[in-house]
């Protein structure tokens, strides 16, 4: 689910579902604060995935330099572009 929208109104209705029909309507601090909050939880799995490959990549000691800095920088490229 990619669409910005489509997520907006997936978080209206399951506080709805939750709180009663109409409560995101009149409290849309709390759409914004989940809505915050999955996108934080989101990049910090991305963030963490990244490290994990980050610190294999670095850990391989019988590699070749080259080949250890060639999967950093597609570690780095996967954080800057996901």
């Amino acid at each position: 689910m990619a669409d910005p929208l489509a997520r907006h109104e997936v978080v209206r209705s399951e506080i709805d579902r939750v709180f009663g029909d109409g409560h995101a309507a009149a409290n849309p601090q709390l759409v914004i604060a989940v809505m915050n909050a999955a996108s934080s939880d989101y990049a910090a799995q991305l963030i963490a995935r990244a490290i994990e490959h980050v610190a294999e990549a670095l850990l391989v000691e019988e590699e070749p330099v080259s080949t250890r800095a060639e999967k950093l920088a597609t570690c780095a490229h996967g954080l800057v572009r996901p």
